[in-house]
């Protein structure tokens, strides 16, 4: 009787543990003011970037140029325009689900997303953008259309998040997921794609961090970096928030449970 008491004690104490953490979503719900607009911390604000409850997103923008890198929002419905002016819109045509907003990354150098404290990130749900998807199946004046014209050059866009222990993109890495948002690598040209839907992606193997950093690589490649636009949209990014001094890691509180469950075996075998 009384082994079992410790070992429900010791469950007790797990789940007390795990229920002490507190799930977020970022959804980009509810941030704009009309349909069809965006916001990239232009010249009214210059903000160098947006919060969204424990969420950092960082942003560059230059009023010399009107230009901007980091990260915006948008609402923006167009899934034909394959140029500049059409940068701010997913291709599925919405955000993730049919939602009306999502974020949209411009990837110049590699970029980061902080939280305010130490997360388990579950998921995310990424797409392509309109001018980029368009871009890999078309081509235009600076980019060269994916598969070349036979179809068999193996070209691919590919993002790669990275977990990181420290805030904005730095301390250690925890791990890294690819994710091809064009891939026409295979032999079979049959298999290669261009990404057209919202994906779901799995991140919680990286584990604890405190930012995702992205960064992008591709085949189509020139004087200045990719030629290929370097943009993506994200939406409905889950996760935990955890206090790291509190809370131990799952493989602690597993631990806790099979060492009570051993001792417990052994003290009726005595």
């Amino acid at each position: 009787m009384k082994n079992i008491s410790i070992l429900v004690f010791s469950l007790a104490v797990s789940i007390a543990f795990l229920n002490s953490a507190s799930a977020d979503m970022v959804t980009f719900e509810g941030l704009l003011p009309s349909s069809n607009t965006t916001y990239n911390g232009g010249p009214t604000t210059n903000a160098n970037g947006f919060t969204i409850g424990e969420t950092y997103f960082p942003n560059s923008y230059s009023s010399l140029f009107g230009a901007w890198d980091g990260w915006s929002y948008s609402n923006v419905v167009d899934t034909t325009q394959k140029s500049y002016l059409n940068q701010y819109a997913a291709w599925p045509g919405s955000g993730a689900g049919g939602s009306s907003s999502y974020g949209v990354a411009y990837v110049f150098e590699p970029t980061y997303i902080s939280f305010s404290t130490q997360v388990m990130v579950a998921s995310a749900d990424f797409a392509n953008t309109t001018w980029t998807a368009l871009t890999m199946l078309n081509g235009d004046t600076y980019s060269k259309k994916f598969g070349g014209d036979s179809g068999n050059d193996p070209d691919y866009l590919l993002l790669t998040i990275e977990g990181r222990t420290g805030s904005e993109g730095l301390g250690n890495s925890t791990g890294s997921i690819d994710f091809y948002l064009g891939d026409y690598r295979s032999a079979d040209n049959a298999l290669d794609f261009v990404r057209s839907g919202w994906t779901n992606l799995d991140l919680s193997g990286l584990g604890a961090v405190q930012s995702l950093r992205f960064s992008m690589s591709s085949t189509d490649v020139g004087a200045f970096g990719i030629n290929t636009p370097t943009y993506f949209a994200i939406d409905n990014l889950s996760f935990i928030s955890t206090n790291a001094s509190a809370i131990p890691e799952p493989n602690s509180l597993l631990l806790i449970v099979v060492s009570t469950i051993a001792l417990s075996k052994s003290r009726r075998r005595v």
